[in-house]
């Protein structure tokens, strides 16, 4: 029968004699054919063979590309929100700025594939091959990346917020500059990895392997000071910690605890919690106050790895109170002119 491949304004594309579209793309594609631009929302195209198919801007949002054969092809823009790639073979395929978000690309082939700048949101990548793949600046946050291999991939600037990525394989992947606030990293391999200025913040990096605690935490000099050491502890108005509460923070008193966890792989556990001034800043509420307090590096019982300013004693004194102007959280109430 005939068949029309039409783009997203209507205008054809490629026409020919197929069995169906799955077969028709297959020919134009041979054919090298331009299908820029095509319209292919939803279609079925499961095992399709489209090896250095040219789909830049293609709508394929919802389509089914299942075990699809995309060797190289050229998908720059391409809208793939919502579509079943799971399985696909997209080694060296140029996806650089497409749409994918909430797209199933598990266990799909995309080493050495172009996906810069790309939107990935939500999707599954859970067991992909990503090794050497472009990430570069690509918006992962809550992507599902457990079990995938990325090795060498090069995911600088990258937002992975939330992402999942318990058990994959990040060795000498360049992470400088991600974000991976709030990531599950939990068991996954960083040997070698780039995680310089990558915001790591509230990341769970429980029994990562590999990470190299001295490049990625400034606050592990705390270590080496003598004598005592000053830092800064957020409460709520009662003189509390604004989380968790339980102990008083008064001026003067020394706090101490009978237990602790020392695991610095847990950015927030038992112990007392204390922090930098630009965390307590970060973190501040109308109510909450900064205390200044004393401590001595043997009293330190964790400093998180990766830590965005927050670390955990034993014990310290409570020494005073910071300026909330000071600190520029609040604005000096100006007395009113008498008229």
């Amino acid at each position: 029968m005939n068949i029309e491949i039409r783009g997203r304004s209507g205008n054809v594309l490629w026409e020919g004699e197929a069995s169906g579209l799955r077969e028709a793309l297959e020919i134009a594609t041979k054919a090298r054919a331009n299908l820029s631009g095509a319209y292919l929302s939803g279609a079925n195209l499961s095992g399709a063979y489209l090896s250095r198919a040219n789909l830049s801007g293609a709508d394929l949002s919802g389509a089914n590309l299942s075990g699809a054969y995309l060797l190289g092809a050229y998908l720059s823009g391409a809208y793939l929100s919502g579509a079943n790639l799971s399985g696909a073979y997209l080694s060296r395929a140029n996806l650089s700025g497409a749409y994918l978000s909430r797209a199933n690309l598990s266990r799909a082939n995309l080493s050495r594939a172009n996906l810069s700048g790309a939107d990935l949101s939500r999707a599954n990548l859970s067991g992909a091959d990503l090794s050497r793949a472009d990430l570069s600046g690509a918006y992962l946050s809550r992507a599902n990346l457990s079990g995938a291999n990325l090795s060498r991939a090069n995911l600088s600037g990258a937002d992975l917020s939330r992402a999942n990525l318990s058990r994959a394989n990040l060795s000498r992947a360049n992470l400088s500059g991600a974000n991976l606030s709030g990531a599950n990293l939990s068991r996954a391999n960083l040997s070698g990895a780039d995680l310089s200025r990558a915001n790591l913040s509230g990341a769970d990096l429980s029994r990562a392997k590999g990470l190299d605690a001295w490049r990625t935490t400034p606050l592990l000099m705390l270590r080496d000071q003598p004598g005592l050491i000053r830092a800064y502890k957020l409460v709520n108005a009662a003189g509390e910690g604004p989380f968790k509460g339980g102990l008083k923070y008064n001026i003067g008193a020394e706090i101490s605890v009978a237990k602790w966890n020392d695991d610095e792989t847990e950015q927030c556990a038992a112990g007392i919690s204390l922090a930098t001034a630009d965390w307590c800043i970060k973190e501040w509420k109308i109510g909450y106050r900064v205390l200044v307090v004393e401590f001595k590096a043997e009293d330190i019982v964790a400093i998180p790895t990766a830590t965005d300013g927050k670390f955990r004693v034993k014990r310290c004194r409570v020494v005073g109170e910071k300026s909330l102007e000071e600190l520029g959280l609040v604005k000096e109430e100006k007395p009113m002119k008498k008229l």
